[in-house]
């Protein structure tokens, strides 16, 4: 029961990839990676697997990205004030002619970016993750054993 298998959607803004590994283990173990900050989703894909399987180790591997777009960011206002305040003092000490602006926060993240609705995710994560599942030919290896 060793295999691979890849999904791939696209569709609402999105491109999501799922890559499905597996190998033979007497029990099952299930890990997700690439959805640390949507663990609703991550949480669904590992009922989704240990719902279709009962032995061996999987390991899902999501990537996701805006389709040709820049993902959408949000400032951090504590952190662009601490930043400032710090930048200022640090120019102040060194004695730097030049003014703190808002470049230099940007450039030390201040910006951050944000995690896409779940809910718009779900459907194209689902869809990769189901395809990664049939392309693996694991669930039908599986089946044919039971």
């Amino acid at each position: 029961m060793t295999g691979f298998g890849r999904g791939q959607a696209q569709g609402a803004g999105y491109t999501v990839q799922a890559d499905l590994r597996s190998v033979n283990h007497r029990f099952l173990e299930v890990r997700v990676r690439g959805l640390s900050e949507l663990p609703a989703l991550a949480q669904r894909c590992e009922e989704i697997l240990r719902g279709a399987f009962s032995r061996g180790t999987l390991e899902l591997t999501v990537r996701w990205e805006l389709a040709g777009e820049v993902r959408p960011r949000r400032l951090n206002l504590p952190a662009a004030k601490r930043l400032f305040e710090e930048l200022e003092t640090l120019r102040a000490e060194l004695g730097l002619l030049e003014d703190t602006g808002l470049s230099h926060l940007i450039q030390l993240g201040a910006f951050q970016e944000l995690p896409p609705e779940e809910e718009a995710l779900w459907p194209l994560l689902e869809d990769a993750l189901k395809q990664a599942m049939r392309g693996s030919s694991l669930l039908e290896r599986r089946r044919a054993r039971s």
